[in-house]
């Protein structure tokens, strides 16, 4: 079941959030082997209820840490799988 992307991105996130001029929120080039994004082989290997508790607690673990770490991107990060959840339902 295909998620609404743009260009594997959901909806709502753009690709202007960079760091260093490499992409560090939606498509980070370490998260891609052979052409398959680590979120598309984690989603392939849970069921759709396995990976919506997945997206939320990622979500949780960048929200919990945003003002220790991360900071801004940390929250884009949450907005990231919390908008790749709301995708899902949407299909």
């Amino acid at each position: 079941m295909a998620s609404p992307t743009v260009n594997n991105t959901p909806k709502g996130i753009t690709k202007k959030n960079t760091l260093s001029g490499i992409e560090a929120v939606n498509h980070p080039p370490h998260y891609t082997q052979g052409g398959i994004e680590c979120i598309e082989a984690i989603k392939a290997a849970m069921t759709p209820e396995e990976f919506s508790g997945y997206c939320k607690a990622v979500a949780i673990k960048y929200i919990w840490r945003e003002k220790h770490k991360g900071g801004a991107e940390d929250i884009k990060k949450a907005i990231w799988y919390l908008t790749r959840l709301v995708a899902e339902y949407e299909v």
